[in-house]
């Protein structure tokens, strides 16, 4: 190389990463150095590195969207420097000294050339970045004998890092884990030509620019190569892609010039890979089995649920991986359905009469396969497909051990770095001794099958390799980055060998849990292959979904045979028997959910007699009750967060409506004109028309009403033939009808805007799916018998005709805690929306919303705020004099008692059943559900109770502390209490006395048993309380109550309580069968 020219600040390079208008840009043009050179020699300095000389290889530098890529190569060979009287004195660590291949990656999301399309995207790209800056600075340590890239699961060492969450520029500095370890070239040629390699850093420098404002005055800042015309391409749009630090495609094409001549094709002799062509940018077996190694030794230092489990980095995300569902929402919709057809119709008709046939082969393949539906199949059970593969971290209803643990979240093998080795070349005439040799890009060898241990010239020979770009790691299920990796991932070869590349995993996996202790090893015996395999399958189902809603729009024969070179490219775009692969998998997870979640049998009891040969065994999934609750439940999770609307909205506007007092006799009891009855006592008629709330001791508001009509309503017009209804508001004579005047003549909202239309009810019942419901068999109807109710109910029944005698009831409560709703908002945290769904009187599904919490169960930062705010206006107004009068219907100050519009978020609503577990997602935001981790097991001697803040009595304070707790939460609700046990911040809920109902309860009850086998009992005697629709005479829980998440906490509080086992027995809570007492 003669002389390169500097690259320029007015090339399409600089205009892409820096601003003309930038610091850098600026910086460069004063010192006559390219934009590069400045950034990257000031990073380098920043990392404590030293260097005489800096070699930026402007041919390698990457460019995507807002982000910059520099590989660079440092030289330092003095000992000694000198002070500022020029005094030579020696060198002083941590300064460090030699030659170092480095990367240095530079993030700027002020880039004014690209625009994001809105401020969560930002957000979105914000965070991916601070969460790889966040992964680096975990695994940042000094550098050891193998250059910082050693251990079971190697990250590149980092020399700086800098950047967080809140940041908008993040810079990297690292080892290039990609290139030999300085001087491995230089050794290889020096065996070669000892007297030329000495010379060769000379020869190639060019461009050389004194670097006055770094060390000392001989230090080099140069550039080598050209800029590839792909670099220089502008980018238009910001994308979040990783980023490659491997040589683009037309580098590897000169590369493979190097080797094999100027065609770059393959002499005589070389491997043939199978005699076939590996897919450019996969990995060959014995890569594929490296990599799978790396990634189950670093999956096994992060299971989670084990003493020394690390704990997860800050800035990562609260679930790995970038396809999942709450991150791609908006690819589910009905455009899915067109893609998939549109994928059919593109190999049907593909207008190459070269490739027409095998096109139309693949056409009729994946017709044969996945049907022509496969698009509507997927986009109806995405959220089903999701939550099922959420399930796989913490397990089945039948088995408890997950595959829980951290995930890299974007475990490609453009994210899987192995080093290049020092190759000889072919020797061209004219060369000088030592030139043909050259660094190794990506001659992986022939690919053989070997054994899943990377003996013989398999994994063990091309060494372990280090993993890159951690921008959406999070954790997840073991499963998502495995089933990842071998859809995108590996060559041809290694895709028809997949059972052993998972092998491999999984034997390095129960290897390395091996070493953790005895919880490690229990953690490898549970989580078995099969069970691994069972997790991929429902991964490669959501997979599908993602893939069918993003990545395939536009996927046609021509697009595949274009993109084959494009190494940053999943292989399902590039490759035919990639996309087959991938849609084969998809079709089967799916497939596999919709017949019954796989793995989810109960193991049968040795000593249980056979079944009958005639016995009408229900089914374990899919039943027609466990239908009709998935339809219920999916409505009631809709309606729950608009009721929570209505309840925001009343409470922000400060009117809280006509006020009844439940508590008095017939108290506010109405007949259908709004007129009082004639049964109003003496008491209600002395009482004053418009009493204080805090009179009121069971209150009723506007909201309650609304919130009632609002979900009742909907589910009679909807389930009424074959489910009953049953409101908190009309079983106690506190609701007219919709549009009647209330007792004081004030007529409620008739919040026509906010019913469900009929495609909103569609998409509702579509929201969880039958095969998620694991009904207990005993309350299921038998194949047998659902004929027979089918024969005789279906044209009054419809499709729920089998359902005629299971007695399906719903409890609503639409405002629990309403005491604490009209004392203010100090106590707002306790108040829900309660819907709980029962069949023959067992509680199976339920859903709490609390409107005035985030999704972690704090109150919003903003409504803090507001209340901080009014504090200190009545506090100054307090002290001239003025006192606040008893709380009415209507607010006695608008800046006092009002709040602004969206002071309280949108809430949060818990919702789940048997075989789901427990689901928390952000009101109005149900793609972003995840599940409750199972409880804790309780302390005994530190326990937490939670009781009754309104309803204190000797008798219960008694119970209380006759559990010597070391600490009592005193709230309001029955759905609060019940969120302090889902969140575990409290151990069991104490309340031995009357007071609560059936719809208090039946929500409460059904969500505890679905997260693991929490219990409610009652607490006269440990038995289970009914929920038929008989119980609506006498919906009391007279006999009180106890309830906690952890089951094994029972056996302990019968030790305290021996009056729990009168119901039965020795045994471990509620809904054994034949042990309840009624």
């Amino acid at each position: 190389m003669d002389h390169l020219e500097p690259l320029g600040l007015d090339t399409p390079l600089d205009a892409v990463v820096f601003a003309p208008t930038s610091i850098v840009a600026i910086e460069a043009t004063e010192t006559k150095k390219t934009a590069f050179e400045q950034l990257a020699s000031e990073a380098v300095t920043r990392s404590g590195i030293r260097f005489d000389t800096l070699i930026v290889h402007a041919d390698r530098c990457i460019v995507q969207a807002n982000t910059v890529v520099i590989p660079v190569t440092t030289h330092d060979g003095a000992v000694v420097t000198k002070d500022v009287r020029g005094t030579s004195v020696p060198r002083q660590t941590p300064l460090l000294t030699g030659t170092r291949h480095l990367i240095v990656k530079h993030v700027d999301l002020n880039a004014t050339s690209v625009p994001f399309r809105d401020e969560t995207h930002r957000n979105r790209t914000r965070k991916s970045f601070a969460c790889e800056c966040a992964m680096y600075r975990e695994r940042t340590n000094a550098p050891g004998a193998n250059g910082g890239d050693s251990g079971n699961w190697a990250t590149p060492f980092v020399y700086l890092t800098e950047g967080d969450w809140e940041a908008d520029q993040f810079t990297v500095v690292m080892d290039d884990v990609g290139r030999p370890r300085p001087g491995a070239v230089s050794k290889a040629r020096e065996d070669a030509a000892v007297h030329e390699a000495a010379n060769l850093l000379e020869k190639e420098m060019t461009t050389i620019f004194p670097n006055d404002d770094l060390h000392e005055k001989n230090v080099a800042v140069v550039s080598l190569g050209e800029v590839s015309q792909e670099i220089l391409t502008k980018s238009t749009m910001n994308q979040t892609t990783s980023v490659m630090m491997t040589n683009t495609a037309t580098n590897l094409q000169n590369e493979a010039s190097k080797e094999f001549g100027v065609s770059g094709e393959k002499p005589a002799g070389a491997g043939d890979e199978s005699n076939t062509q590996r897919l450019p940018g996969t990995c060959g077996f014995p890569r594929a089995v490296a990599a799978v190694q790396w990634l189950a030794s670093f999956h096994a230092h992060w299971w989670r649920g084990l003493p020394d489990s690390p704990a997860v980095p800050a800035d990562t995300w609260s679930r790995g991986g970038y396809w999942t569902l709450e991150k791609r929402a908006v690819d589910v919709n009905e455009a899915m359905d067109a893609t998939w057809a549109g994928l059919l119709d593109a190999f049907e008709n593909d207008p190459s009469p070269e490739f027409a046939a095998e096109s139309k082969r693949v056409a009729q393949q994946l017709r044969k396969v996945c049907g022509d539906d496969f698009g509507k199949r997927l986009r109806l059970s995405a959220p089903a497909l999701a939550r099922t593969a959420q399930r796989s971290e913490w397990g089945t209803p039948h088995d408890e051990n997950g595959g829980a643990t951290l995930v890299h979240g974007d475990f490609k093998a453009a994210n899987i770095v192995f080093r290049r080795k020092a190759k000889p070349g072919t020797v061209k005439p004219g060369s000088k001794p030592g030139e043909e040799y050259f660094e190794d890009d990506d001659d992986q060898g022939d690919e053989t099958e070997t054994d899943s241990t990377g003996g013989g010239n398999g994994a063990g020979a091309v060494g372990s390799p280090t993993v890159i770009d951690w921008q959406w790691t999070g954790p997840g299920c073991c499963a998502h980055d495995l089933a990842f990796f071998l859809t995108t991932s590996v060559s041809e070869f290694s895709l028809a060998k997949t059972d052993l590349v998972i092998e491999a995993y999984h034997q390095r996996l129960v290897n390395d849990l091996g070493c953790r202790g005895d919880a490690g090893r229990a953690a490898a015996s549970a989580y078995s292959l099969g069970r691994l395999h069972r997790d991929l399958t429902v991964t490669y189902g959501d997979y599908a979904r993602y893939l069918v809603g993003d990545v395939w729009r536009g996927v046609t024969p021509e697009s595949l045979r274009k993109n084959h070179n494009r190494t940053n490219f999943g292989a399902h775009r590039r490759s035919i028997p990639h996309l087959l692969f991938c849609a084969e998998k998809g079709w089967r997870g799916l497939n596999e959910c919709e017949r019954g979640e796989p793995g989810d049998d109960p193991e049968t009891d040795p000593d249980a007699p056979p079944p009958k040969r005639d016995a009408d065994t229900p089914p374990l999934r899919r039943g027609p009750n466990a239908k009709l609750v998935a339809e219920i439940l999916g409505v009631c999770v809709f309606l729950a967060d608009t009721a929570g609307d209505i309840i925001r909205g009343v409470a922000e506007s400060g009117q809280l409506g006509c006020v009844l007092d439940k508590s008095l006799p017939e108290g506010g009891e109405g007949d259908k004109n709004g007129k009082e009855t004639k049964s109003v006592s003496k008491r209600q008629k002395n009482a004053p028309a418009d009493p204080p709330i805090a009179a009121a001791s069971d209150p009723q508001t506007q909201a309650d009403r609304r919130a009632e009509r609002l979900i009742c309503e909907t589910l009679r017009q909807r389930f009424g033939g074959v489910v009953s209804v049953f409101g908190e508001e009309q079983l106690e004579g506190g609701l007219v009808g919709s549009g009647a005047a209330n007792r004081d003549g004030s007529v409620d909202a008739a919040d026509n805007s906010l019913k469900m239309t009929e495609a909103a009810l569609r998409l509702a019942e579509e929201f969880v799916k039958d095969w998620e419901i694991l009904l207990p068999q005993e309350l299921e109807v038998g194949p047998r018998r659902e004929k027979e109710l089918r024969d005789a109910n279906g044209e009054k029944l419809g499709k729920h005709a089998a359902c005629a005698e299971s007695d399906v009831t719903v409890w609503v409560d639409p405002l629990d805690g309403t005491r604490e709703f009209v004392e203010g908002p100090e106590f707002w945290h306790g108040v829900t929306v309660l819907i709980g769904i029962a069949v023959r009187g067992v509680p199976v599904a339920g859903v709490i919303h609390q409107p005035f919490v985030r999704v972690d169960g704090k109150p919003p930062q903003t409504m803090l705020d507001v209340l901080q705010t009014r504090a200190d206006a009545k506090a100054a107004l307090a002290a001239e004099g003025w006192r606040p009068r008893p709380k009415t219907k209507n607010p006695e100050s608008p800046d006092l008692e009002t709040f602004p519009a969206g002071s309280f978020g949108t809430g949060r609503t818990l919702w789940g059943a048997p075989g789901i577990g427990v689901i928390s997602h952000p009101g109005r935001d149900l793609t972003r559900g995840t599940p409750v981790p199972k409880p804790t097991r309780a302390d005994v001697k530190n326990l937490v109770v939670c009781t009754t803040r309104s309803h204190q009595t000797p008798f219960v304070d008694g119970a209380v502390y006759n559990l010597h707790p070391h600490s009592v939460i005193r709230t309001g609700g029955a759905g609060g209490k019940t969120c302090l046990l889902l969140d575990g911040k409290a151990d069991v809920w104490v309340f031995p006395a009357q007071g609560t109902k059936r719809w208090d309860t039946c929500a409460c009850e059904a969500l505890l048993s679905a997260n693991r086998g929490g219990w409610l009992v009652r607490a006269t005697n440990g038995g289970a309380y009914k929920y038929g629709s008989q119980t609506a005479k006498t919906p009391k829980n007279a006999d009180g109550l106890l309830a906690a998440s952890d089951k094994e906490l029972y056996p302990w509080m019968v030790t305290k309580w021996p009056w729990l086992n009168e119901a039965g027995g020795e045994r471990l809570g509620p809904r054994d069968p034949g042990l309840e007492k009624e």
